[in-house]
């Protein structure tokens, strides 16, 4: 239903054009080009600017992200030595204490 309505318009506005032009509404005379000249070379200077922002945003992106991930990995690392050096010292002291129990028990 949504398809066959956006054809529909589609289709209408494509008829308004092809009236328009027949009709020689729609042709760009040799006034209009002057008129319209410097909106041109403006639209074309703002669409290389914008263009411009939209890349270089897109970078700043793709490098932030990048860092964010590095920085994300460096404390992940960081934070399980910290951890290991905690489970190393826990296991050893619990080791200790398992062989002073066993050897403790021997000795009854």
């Amino acid at each position: 239903m949504i398809l066959c309505e956006k054809l529909e318009k589609n289709l209408n506005c494509l008829n308004v054009l092809f009236q328009a032009q027949d009709e020689e509404i729609a042709t760009i005379t040799k006034e209009d080009r002057e008129k319209l000249k410097e909106t041109e070379e403006l639209l074309k200077e703002e669409e290389i600017s914008f263009r411009n922002v939209v890349q270089s945003i897109l970078s700043f992106m793709k490098q932030t992200k990048s860092e964010i991930m590095n920085l994300f990995y460096d404390y992940i690392e960081i934070f399980n030595d910290r951890n290991s050096y905690f489970e190393q010292k826990y296991y050893e002291a619990g080791f200790k204490d398992a062989v002073a129990l066993i050897l403790r028990r021997i000795k009854k």
